[in-house]
């Protein structure tokens, strides 16, 4: 009966470690999804040109056109380029213009950053601080039905002509991937720690039970 109870209180603890790694595994990583999920993580990027951009004519989740210093128009494709033969992601590429607001959405964004934010009903968001203030905002929203996530692309034009890009889509296949790899390391963590602490444990259990053994001349 010694042998049966020690090894029943043994298992005990190697479970409850177990659980208990799971639980703050699963907790960890769930924090640092939601973190990621709200685009915490997310960090704007420098549309670079030798050219300064007047004002947006179009844009969608994976391009910008805007209107330049020079008088023509300049796509920015940063991806799905393969789609379209001929055009290279991570550049300006001069166009002719085919793309064009409906006259509410001109006024809104000739209206200033804040309006734009105010209308599309998102957090506002600004570049890295530069000694150039925003001019014109542009926000793009896809929505993904089947996974109930919005991706946001922010379009910022400085009043120095340079345009910035902020885009998040949310990934829910790669966030229960991090869920289920970091509740899996918390289990490891748990047993790991258990192996270390099993003897430790086992003797203060068993000083723990002493006074029921003089009691009922029965150890576990």
């Amino acid at each position: 009966m010694n042998k049966i109870g020690a090894f029943l209180s043994r298992l005990v603890v190697f479970i409850l470690f177990g659980m208990a790694g799971m639980m703050l595994g699963f907790a960890v990583t769930g924090y640092w999804v939601n973190l990621e999920n709200s685009g915490m993580f997310v960090q704007w990027k420098l549309l670079d040109s030798p050219l300064k951009f007047q004002q947006f004519v179009y844009s969608n989740e994976s391009e910008i056109w805007g209107y330049a210093e020079n008088g023509r128009f300049y796509m920015y494709k940063t991806e799905f380029c393969q789609d379209t033969p001929g055009e290279a992601c991570g550049k300006w590429i001069e166009l002719d213009p085919h793309g064009k607001f409906v006259p509410e959405i001109k006024n809104v964004i000739g209206s200033g950053c804040k309006a734009v934010y105010d209308y599309y009903l998102v957090e506002s968001r600004y570049p890295p601080q530069t000694e150039a203030s925003p001019l014109e905002c542009m926000i793009t929203q896809v929505h993904h039905p089947f996974f109930g996530t919005t991706g946001l692309t922010y379009y910022v034009l400085l009043d120095n002509g340079q345009v910035w890009m902020w885009k998040h889509k949310p990934d829910l296949i790669n966030s229960f991937k991090i869920t289920v790899y970091g509740t899996l390391a918390g289990l490891l963590a748990g047993i790991l720690a258990w192996w270390l602490l099993k003897e430790k444990l086992f003797r203060f259990f068993k000083k723990l039970v002493q006074p029921l053994t003089r009691q009922t001349g029965y150890l576990p």
